[in-house]
């Protein structure tokens, strides 16, 4: 029995979480799951091979590593195993419309914010979390947020109150006083009164034996993977030093009925009924019913070739940003699938329109990430300068060839029409600060050594210079000032989010680069009304 919150911990990135979905649905969709260890093993060889896991030897044997996938894809309610004598695993309509490419941000939210004990997942033997808790986590923690006298919280305030003592929507004003008091009395100096109370509340069958500070950081590991899904659905922005949380203004905006106690939804019934609750538990956001009914056999050949082409579509979407279905891109996906030109195409062609959607998850998730995906965020804002935007850019953040000590800017642009260039600085980063260090590169290095350049004949002079981050702290635009004025250089400075508002707005009504220029000279970071977005 585990006396706390519990979820799984393998994936916290979006577009690792839809990839797993992918590559599931080809290889144990339609089939059963649980009785098949070497079904089992080819998903976890797959994963692999996708670099969605780790690869090197398995300690265990038995397939556990791909078990944990599928108990994270079935706690989302992604998919669920059919009641009837063949156990064959299924998509519910939420992991179908992931797949097929439906915007995964707010298919996730949706599913975070019904998550609910007890479900499925919470009833497993190897899980069995406490039946006294009766409640959806994650809405929970946003009401708390929601909260004018809370506004914040940070992974100490929600492993020790939260995650342990919410046990229902009732514990509310409980667990509130709780944090407060903890603020109160200078967070760790004297918040518990009885360490050996706190360590029976908290006891349960994966922590027997644990110190206080054995059990504090075993909380701690749980309250940070709870923050990893909010931040990845963007519910919420990580703050200070990452390991605190406030509300993301923008779900604020939209989703206002949510943080409202009394128009809340009742939990869910029937969560020992696997079946039965998952299909209520995965309804995608257009259906209030799962009515289809699933032939014995393996999926047929065609439903094959359309997996195994949207697995490879979502893996580039979520990199690339893509506009319109070329020849390169069928060609690829082709050679990687086997499945004839003509079949992708077809595909490619009825998801295109969409495939903003799944780079906006990509993008986002890439700007929060630190160095895990810096390279890859470099190249992803390259692309959307060069193929959206239409300038000529090059990637050269990890280029050394010309043996400048100071290094170089992520990105250079060229815009030949208009005679000017721009520098790009990624940085993955929630907050983004601006701080000494890279300040001093901008100004000695960066801006002097792209500040003219000749280029097909024409003498081409830097323009701007910007800065695309996650998101930027409360001091950076007065240092932003600050830079501009020191250099005589106007700059910018534009969050993972709003760049892809940007490419929405740009793909309606698509901006000269005339325009663009004063949008990145406005030395300060941009807002979406600055593009009428």
């Amino acid at each position: 029995m585990i006396n706390n919150w519990m979820i799984p911990r393998n994936k916290r990135k979006l577009t690792s979480l839809v990839d797993s979905l992918a590559a599931f649905s080809i290889l144990a969709v339609g089939g059963e799951w649980f009785g098949d260890v070497e079904k089992q093993r080819e998903f976890e060889a797959l994963l692999e091979r996708q670099r969605l896991k780790r690869p090197g030897d398995r300690r265990d044997m038995r397939a556990g590593g791909a078990r944990t996938y599928e108990a994270q894809l079935s706690s989302l309610g992604l998919i669920f195993s059919q009641d009837s004598s063949s156990r064959a695993m299924r998509l519910t309509l939420a992991g179908e419309a992931m797949i097929n490419g439906d915007p995964p941000i707010p298919l996730l939210r949706k599913q975070l914010l019904t998550f609910q004990y007890p479900s499925e997942y919470s009833l497993r033997q190897n899980v069995r979390i406490s039946p006294k808790y009766k409640i959806r986590p994650f809405l929970f923690i946003l009401r708390l947020l929601a909260d004018e006298e809370i506004g914040t919280l940070s992974e100490q305030e929600v492993a020790r109150f939260v995650i342990t003592y919410a046990y229902t929507d009732s514990d509310y004003d409980k667990v509130k006083k709780m944090i407060l008091k903890y603020r109160q009395l200078g967070n760790d100096e004297g918040w518990i009164e009885d360490a050996a109370q706190f360590l029976k509340d908290t006891g349960g069958s994966r922590t027997h034996g644990h110190s206080l500070e054995q059990r504090l950081t075993y909380l701690e590991e749980i309250a940070n993977t709870f923050f990893n899904y909010m931040e990845s659905a963007q519910l919420v922005e990580r703050i200070r030093d990452e390991s605190s949380i406030r509300l993301n203004p923008d779900f604020v905006l939209e989703h206002q009925s949510y943080l409202t106690p009394s128009l809340s939804l009742p939990l869910m019934k029937d969560a020992e009924k696997h079946e039965v609750f998952q299909r209520r538990y995965g309804l995608d956001l257009v259906k209030t019913k799962d009515t289809r009914s699933f032939g014995a056999g393996q999926i047929t050949n065609q439903e094959l070739q359309y997996r195994l082409v949207m697995r490879e579509y979502l893996d580039i979407a979520s990199k690339t940003p893509l506009l319109e279905v070329t020849g390169i891109l069928v060609n690829k996906i082709a050679d990687t699938t086997g499945v004839p030109q003509n079949i992708v195409k077809n595909i490619l062609l009825q998801k295109i329109p969409r495939a903003l959607d799944t780079f906006e998850a990509g993008y986002w998730d890439m700007a929060h990430q630190g160095t895990e995906q810096a390279t890859d965020f470099e190249i992803s804002t390259m692309m959307i300068f060069r193929d959206i935007l239409n300038y000529y850019a090059e990637h050269i953040g990890q280029d050394r060839s010309q043996g400048r000590r100071g290094g170089n800017p992520d990105v250079f642009v060229v815009s030949f029409s208009d005679e000017y260039s721009g520098i790009i600085d990624t940085k993955a980063y929630s907050a983004y600060g601006l701080d000494n260090d890279h300040r001093n590169r901008m100004k000695s290095d960066y801006i002097p050594a792209f500040y003219r350049k000749n280029l097909n004949g024409k003498s081409i002079e830097l323009a701007f210079y910007m800065y695309v981050a996650g998101g930027f702290d409360k001091g950076f635009n007065t240092k932003l000032n600050s830079l501009s004025s020191e250099v005589s250089l106007r700059g910018s400075a534009i969050t993972a989010s709003n760049m892809i508002r940007l490419l929405r707005r740009h793909t309606e009504t698509p901006f000269h680069h005339k325009d663009l220029l004063k949008l990145f000279t406005l030395n300060r970071e941009l807002a979406p009304s600055d593009f009428g977005a």
